[in-house]
């Protein structure tokens, strides 16, 4: 019987040739990437995925709300890269295709950041990583997500700030690298505002390299500020909303909204933080997580990157513990910082044989989640099937110049339907924390703009909201028409509309939002 040290020789031949060629690595790991991602690129619309679009591409048309019509608590950039994607139109294949492609970018950018700390072996688990936990279906990488998007440019800023100091000699093109990687993490900042972390990166990185890489701190500096004054100026501009009301949005909402969740929402929270956990050890993050505080503890030298990851990592962490929603999508704020660990982790011959067997755990959770998920992808009883046979009912029974509210949440139904919504908040949250007493609900609903069309995903009693004014205006204003899906249907009552019938396949619902 072999030993065990026979077993991990035999296991590394197959690794060495990989290290002999490791832009076949990268190559492999953006086929693997494409591969996860292929089956989910036709999947209904996410709840923000439609959303978000539905406010990219109204953001133009006017109105005094924080982007035209609508109010939503994210940075600008990220309805920039969601207006970008309307340009290529307005269906979902669209949307998973810009996905696919920042997710590419996001594999090659950790190729990039293992090569800069661990060679050739440091590239291929950087790569094969940021292709398993970056495209992995149980974390929502398929989708055009908030916490995708800015994670790739956290691995972006990541890379270029590694290779600007660890192995550039040239000052002026380090210099330009430094400038790069802080315009990157000033964008990943600018789409999600909870993502700090390639700063946090940066700044003890370099921080702690001083006075070496104190240019380079600088230059990076430089380019955080970039992206971050062009924002403010479009804030203070005749179109912009003001430097109050996207502070407002970004920050100030942040901490009303985390006593609402905590108080209103604090069971199913609880379930949803539950089931992360449970993500967290399938998908291979937990290992992946491991193998980070290995590296940092054993790894050789580069003391101020071991530090900078211990701050990153202990940050994405407490980042996404205090979030408070607890959706899965979260998990991808680790993707960098897995990376970085991983290929921290090959500098050391004693820990390669692990970090190898973690990174193939998974890769193959990922594939194997996904080639179970194949049958369900192309039935009806996908997630969020529903929301797509509900918005297809809508469509056909409206005319043009139709509007809608959804009741609470599930701003991809109005996207999907091709109506319009004259309501400013069409998440829940905006709605809870901005109007709990609903007065500009019902002002809008006796307003020249009410919208033809109610439709109840939840109880209109939801979270304890429900007023008599609301309750007054709903029974005196509109009246239910039918039920689509198990959800209400009302019209106003100065309409009339021929109805379609019911859809016969409803699919499985949506994820509660």
């Amino acid at each position: 019987m072999p030993s065990l040290g026979e077993v991990r020789l035999r296991a590394a031949s197959p690794w060495r040739w990989l290290e002999s060629h490791p832009v076949w690595v990268l190559a492999a790991a953006m086929v693997l990437a494409v591969c996860l991602r292929l089956p989910f690129l036709g999947a209904p619309m996410q709840p923000d995925e439609g959303g978000f679009l539905m406010v990219a591409k109204q953001w133009d048309t006017g109105g005094s709300w924080l982007y035209g019509s609508q109010w939503v608590d994210r940075p600008p950039f990220l309805i920039v890269v969601f207006r970008f994607a309307s340009l290529f139109g307005s269906s979902v294949d669209a949307l998973r295709l810009v996905s696919m492609a920042l997710g590419l970018c996001l594999v090659a950018s950790a190729w990039w950041a293992g090569r800069s700390i661990g060679g050739a072996r440091g590239a291929i688990v950087g790569a094969m990583v940021g292709a398993a936990v970056g495209s992995a279906y149980l974390l929502d990488g398929y989708g055009l997500v908030g916490e995708g998007i800015a994670a790739t440019f956290v691995m972006l800023s990541c890379a270029l700030v590694l290779h600007a100091r660890l192995i550039e000699q040239r000052e002026r093109v380090a210099l330009a690298l430094a400038v790069g990687a802080g315009l990157a993490a000033g964008l990943a900042f600018l789409t999600k505002q909870n993502f700090v972390d390639a700063g946090i990166f940066g700044a003890f990185f370099l921080g702690l390299d001083l006075p070496r890489s104190w240019r380079l701190l600088v230059a990076e500096g430089v380019g955080i500020v970039v992206p971050l004054g062009i924002t403010a100026g479009w804030a203070q501009s005749a179109s912009g909303p003001g430097i109050s009301a996207l502070w407002t949005a970004i920050f100030t909402f942040r901490e009303k909204a985390a006593g609402i969740i905590a108080s209103s929402a604090a069971p199913v929270s609880l379930n949803r933080l539950k089931g992360i956990v449970v993500i967290a050890v399938i998908s291979g993050i937990v290992l992946l997580a491991w193998q980070v505080s290995v590296a940092i503890r054993r790894a050789d030298s580069l003391v101020s990157l071991r530090v900078a990851l211990v701050a990153m990592f202990g940050y994405a962490v407490f980042s996404m513990v205090f979030g408070g929603n607890w959706w899965r999508h979260y998990l991808l704020q680790l993707t960098p910082v897995l990376v970085l660990g991983a290929a921290l982790a090959t500098r050391r011959a004693d820990t390669r044989f692990r970090i190898y067997l973690s990174t193939l755990v998974a890769a193959f959770s990922a594939v194997l989640v996904s080639a179970l998920l194949l049958p369900a992808a192309a039935s009806d009883n996908f997630p969020a099937k529903a929301d797509t046979a509900l918005a297809g009912w809508l469509r056909a029974a409206s005319e043009p110049r139709d509007s809608v509210i959804i009741f609470y949440g599930e701003p991809n139904i109005i996207e999907m339907s091709g109506l319009s919504t004259p309501y400013p908040y069409s998440w829940s949250l905006p709605l809870r924390a901005r109007d709990p007493r609903l007065r500009l609900l019902v002002r809008t609903m006796r307003g020249p703009h009410a919208p033809t069309w109610l439709v109840r995903i939840d109880g209109f009693d939801r979270w304890g909201i429900e007023t008599p004014q609301f309750a007054s205006i709903l029974q005196s204003e509109y009246h239910q028409v039918t039920a689509v899906c198990g959800h209400e249907i009302w019209l106003h009552d100065g309409d009339f509309r021929q109805l379609p019938p019911s859809p016969s396949h409803c699919g499985a619902q949506a994820t509660e939002r």
